[in-house]
């Protein structure tokens, strides 16, 4: 055990030395963390932050692209809470001197260790799940829903590169343009106008990769039910995307609220503009049926003429409804979003077979945990850094329904004798609040392009 303090005249050679020499680091928050770079593949560092200022995530990329496994170490059990209240005071709380106890640091780095020994995917004993409920139930009520499910890796090489088109596309949804911070000023869409404002107030924080349309994560899962469609090699990405839509007509319909039309012109972007398959092809490829508080063949008839009269055995269903369905519905909520969830078994999907029936599992919305909501003036929402420790309770705004939401969906579509699918996508976006567009959406491009990926790789099967 040695402690050091790197002066000005601290030469690099000797603090590179110094950080390779050691297996377990502690240092407080601040530029010194620059020197984890030198540090040998799986060395831990201690990251530690001062009373009410914590900034999640912030060496993350740096330890984890070095090969070791960062770890925070904060007064309190809402962090992030305790910094948006402190907000205003945030340069000074940077400065404040701190010594935490060389106990309570140690048991910290055991806790932290011990909970995530049982989280990397490949350490997962699948043998202890007897069926998708299981697991999927495992994932939802675990400490670290992201962790657990999968991993988001920092992979420069692999950033989105999109093209003009690409995003010209993508910027014809009315929510989710976080790239251009000038968009508000071509349109009277309330949307990207709530947006700005929004950002000219800081309740809406985002990454840097987000906010310039290049983010570096890649969302990777050894869990088949997490697995999404590599695109390492790109030309074979192109290969097998097309290869699902190639041959006969496939159509998938997404039915949902506006998360669901959000996801779906992403969808229709990256096949017209990446796989490069006609628009005409993908307009009849992908269609978006708007239901936002549950089934009803009535109204499906009366917007969309019977959709699924034609459907065929090659066409898929993706469906959620959640964001408007929850506690808006009262104290018993949980009974009547059950009961809307079962309406699913009643609707006639045609030739469609149960197999090709997905539901999405409900996002978090990312408003900090009773701090406000999208019908309030004093919400916060969003981050600054991706953040695999996230929990359900950090988050959902002055209506948090998460984890139990999705709880009901899988005792719902995983009963024993029903065949609907699940498409798990909520743990992955658990950790992206940085992604966030108004603290209900997100950002186009971002993360939400791994629900295709996710949904190809099912596909494929």
């Amino acid at each position: 055990m040695s402690s050091v303090t790197f002066e000005a005249s601290t030469t690099l050679k000797s603090q590179a030395r110094w950080m390779w020499d050691h297996d377990v680091i502690v240092a407080a928050h601040g530029t010194a963390l620059i020197n984890a770079a030198f540090i040998r593949p799986g060395t831990i560092v201690m990251e530690l932050f001062p009373p009410n200022y914590y900034v999640a995530g912030f060496f993350q990329p740096l330890i984890f692209e070095s090969g070791g496994f960062a770890l925070n170490w904060h007064q309190g059990d809402t962090p992030v809470k305790d910094m948006r209240d402190n907000w205003e005071n945030h340069a000074h709380l940077r400065a404040v001197d701190f010594a935490p106890g060389a106990e309570d640091v140690v048991a910290a780095i055991l806790k932290k260790v011990q909970d995530a020994d049982a989280c990397p995917v490949l350490k997962l004993d699948h043998s202890q799940f007897s069926s998708h409920h299981e697991l999927y139930k495992a994932v939802h009520e675990s400490a670290f829903p992201a962790c657990i499910a999968g991993s988001w890796i920092h992979h420069p090489s692999s950033r989105m590169v999109l093209s003009e088109e690409h995003l010209r596309c993508l910027d014809q949804e009315r929510q989710g343009n976080c790239h251009d911070p000038d968009a508000w000023k071509h349109t009277n869409d309330t949307a990207k106008h709530s947006r700005h404002k929004s950002m000219l107030k800081e309740a809406v924080l985002n990454s840097p990769g987000i906010l310039n349309a290049s983010d570096p994560w890649v969302w990777t899962s050894d869990l088949e039910q997490y697995k999404a469609l590599p695109m390492d090699n790109r030309g074979e990405y192109i290969s097998r995307v097309r290869k699902l839509f190639g041959g006969e007509p496939v159509t998938i319909f997404f039915v949902g609220d506006s998360l669901t039309r959000q996801w779906s012109h992403a969808m229709k972007c990256e096949l017209e503009h990446v796989v490069g398959i006609p628009p005409d092809r993908v307009g009849r490829a992908i269609r978006m049926l708007s239901m936002h508080t549950g089934w009803s063949d009535d109204l499906l008839k009366k917007r969309y003429q019977d959709p699924f009269r034609n459907a065929t055995k090659r066409d898929y269903v993706v469906f959620n409804f959640g964001h408007h369905v929850g506690k808006k519905l009262g104290k018993d909520w949980p009974s009547e979003y059950a009961r809307r969830l079962n309406e699913a078994f009643r609707v006639d999907f045609g030739r469609i077979p149960d197999h090709h029936v997905f539901f999405r599992t409900t996002t978090v919305r990312h408003f900090l945990a009773n701090q406000g909501d999208w019908n309030t003036e004093n919400s916060k929402a969003g981050g600054i850094h991706l953040n695999p420790e996230a929990q359900w309770s950090w988050y959902g705004g002055n209506s948090p329904e998460l984890p139990m939401q999705n709880l009901l969906a899988f005792d719902a579509f995983l009963a024993p004798g029903r065949h609907f699918r699940i498409l798990d996508t909520s743990p992955m976006m658990l950790s992206r609040a940085d992604a966030s567009f108004d603290g209900s959406h997100f950002c186009l491009p971002g993360p939400m392009d791994f629900w295709s990926r996710m949904l190809y790789y099912q596909m494929e099967q």
